[in-house]
């Protein structure tokens, strides 16, 4: 990211739409802010941290004989959510893949709720 940073300055001084200046300050101060957020604002993405600063708590819900789905409850209000958007503790926990992508076989005719 470094490399490809560095290689499209000469570019935006050449179209003459920025001062060098500019074009330095961004390059300090992007990576910066970025490493300023990540450190003092990471992401709350374990069920716990869900739990202890939001209130979401997730559980397992029998809906028929031997079918289950997941839930969120928020509030006192309750949430299906699909396997994909649940947080990493519990996927890794059921052995649930990793990857948040969709898969056509995945996506059901009911509402999900990403929490």
């Amino acid at each position: 990211m470094a490399l490809l940073q560095i290689a499209i300055v000469p570019f935006i001084l050449a179209a003459r739409k920025h001062y060098s200046v500019d074009v330095f300050t961004a390059l300090y101060v992007t990576p910066l802010v970025f490493e300023f957020m990540r450190t003092y604002f990471p992401d709350r993405d374990t069920s716990a941290d869900l739990a202890k600063y939001y209130g979401i708590r997730f559980y397992l819900s029998e809906e028929g004989n031997d079918t289950f789905s997941y839930v969120a409850s928020i509030w006192e209000r309750e949430f299906y959510v699909d396997s994909d958007h649940l947080p990493i503790d519990i996927r890794k926990a059921k052995g649930l893949p990793l990857s948040m992508g969709k898969d056509k076989e995945s996506s059901s005719s009911r509402s999900v709720a990403i929490v």
